[in-house]
């Protein structure tokens, strides 16, 4: 299609070319020639454009298989599930209270919905905990027990509730130390019902290994479906279709030949394309897990260095928690 355009381009601009335009006359023939062209072209590029649409649109439909859809939710199930078996973490941790108190910390930062789909979250792992908190429970200050009043009322809708944000910016101005406490309310519930939450890790515990029987069973299956949905998005065309959609990659940077020179640089020997894609892959991983330990190594550095120095810390969990269950 491509070709037979560029040969009709060049057949009309040598039309034009020919065409005489040495008087008054010829001028004029060339000027309703050219508004000819103009026209034709102008028809021409809303029908291939027309096509385009409806191309993408057929390869959209028949590429529409997002593997991060149909197997993340099941990857992230599973390890939530290996999480409850981490014997360096506490229900804290395990359930992730330590990661939604944090945002709640940052509210600043974030939007009034982002900041209510935590307190929403915060209060489900309560209530699968067995804890049904009321408004009455967050009475650290007037205008946090106020708007927590809402919040459950508004509970159901709270990200369409005019209600909601009406109180959150009346009681904000009030007291603007408002969601601080309403974070601080928070930590005193959950080590006031510690307890529950030991049990609760306990129960889901069991109930995992009545399902695959052992702890190892559900690495197993973690990393199958892991490898599963790697090998599948590796495979897809559909991944690949959308990238190149969506300019992420350059059609010019899969040449054949640019191809074949990059894999020479970097396979020696003679290799299947199958063995050329395992190699690969397995380098791509090696990769993005070097990048990980890079991204994350002033950490690991820190927790090393209070490591060495655990002793100094010995009592210091013991006052800590001291002082939060006497608030």
């Amino acid at each position: 299609m491509i070709d037979d355009i560029k040969k009709q381009i060049a057949d009309d601009e040598e039309v034009l070319n020919i065409l005489p335009q040495n008087n008054a006359t010829n001028r004029k023939k060339y000027a309703v020639k050219l508004d000819e062209l103009i026209d034709k072209y102008s028809h021409d590029k809303e029908e291939i454009y027309a096509y385009i649409v409806a191309k993408n649109n057929i390869l959209k439909k028949k590429y529409n298989k997002s593997y991060e859809d149909m197997y993340t939710n099941k990857i992230d199930d599973l390890y939530n599930k290996i999480k409850l078996f981490n014997k360096y973490q506490d229900p804290y941790e395990i359930l992730g209270i330590d990661i939604l108190f944090y945002n709640l910390h940052k509210y600043y930062d974030n939007d009034l919905d982002f900041y209510n789909d935590n307190i929403n979250k915060i209060l489900n792992i309560f209530e699968k905990a067995g804890i049904k908190l009321k408004y009455e429970d967050f009475y650290f200050d007037e205008s946090a027990m106020e708007y927590m009043k809402v919040f459950f009322e508004e509970r159901g809708n709270y990200h369409n509730s005019n209600v909601v944000k009406d109180s959150f910016e009346k009681l904000f101005w009030k007291s603007h130390n408002m969601m601080r406490n309403i974070l601080i309310n928070f930590k005193h519930l959950y080590y006031e019902n510690e307890k529950k939450f030991i049990d609760y890790v306990e129960k889901c515990k069991k109930d995992v290994l009545t399902e695959y029987a052992s702890v190892d069973k559900l690495i197993e299956n973690y990393m199958n479906l892991t490898i599963q949905k790697n090998n599948e998005y590796h495979d897809s065309v559909g991944v690949y279709y959308n990238r190149f959609i969506e300019k992420e990659l350059n059609t010019k940077d899969y040449d054949q030949d640019k191809i074949s020179k990059q894999v020479d640089e970097y396979i020696i020997g003679k290799q299947s394309d199958l063995e050329k894609k395992d190699i690969f892959i397995k380098f791509l991983n090696s990769l993005k897990e070097e990048k990980f330990i890079y991204d994350y190594k002033f950490i690991i550095d820190e927790v090393d260095k209070l490591y060495q120095e655990k002793d100094s810390y010995k009592n210091l969990v013991n006052t800590s928690m001291k002082e939060i269950r006497s608030l």
